[in-house]
């Protein structure tokens, strides 16, 4: 399902088994390609990973130098985990 397939895929970032450079460019890209089989599957789940995920992805900036230069828009690792922490805990109770 894919819905367990995009869980899971936040769940490997969660974990640290998945590098914040390439979650950030594989998840958005996944759930693009899935969105039309998703919303056929679990409409709820597709809204709220299109609604929070694609943003919180594009706003990953490794660079410390970058993320000031533009603040508030730019997030680090450790607040792109947090987001996806919490994009994650309401996704499952939706699983």
């Amino acid at each position: 399902m894919l819905s367990d397939e995009l869980a899971g895929m936040m769940k490997d970032f969660l974990d640290r088994k998945v590098a914040p450079e390439e979650f950030s460019f594989e998840f958005p890209a996944r759930l693009a390609y899935v969105t039309p089989e998703l919303e056929k599957e679990n409409k709820p789940l597709s809204d709220l990973l299109n609604e929070e995920m694609p943003e919180t992805c594009a706003n990953f900036e490794p660079n410390e130098a970058e993320r000031k230069a533009m603040p508030g828009y730019y997030l680090s690792e450790e607040e792109v985990r947090e987001k996806v922490k919490e994009v994650y805990d309401q996704a499952i109770r939706l699983l």
